[in-house]
């Protein structure tokens, strides 16, 4: 559930209007899990998905880029979370 130096990731400044995070996953319950997590634990205005990154071990997962591949499973975590 996070160590407390990924958890310091998670703060807002107190200067910033605007805030949000960004989770990679290639599973459902888990991005659904981490929103909760982050909407309980966390003072941010949106979490967005990356559905972007190229990176070789995150696309081997099934992550980032790789998600958008696969439109069922994208709609599964974004209804999800």
């Amino acid at each position: 559930q996070g160590q407390p130096s990924e958890w310091a990731l998670l703060k807002r400044h107190p200067e910033e209007d605007f805030f949000g995070v960004q989770v990679c996953g290639a599973h459902a319950d888990t991005m659904a899990y981490c929103a909760q997590l982050i909407e309980e634990n966390c003072q941010v205005d949106f979490v967005d998905i990356n559905c972007g990154c190229p990176i070789d071990v995150v696309v081997d997962k099934g992550a980032g880029s790789a998600v958008l591949t696969k439109p069922k499973k994208l709609e599964e975590i974004v209804r999800g979370m």
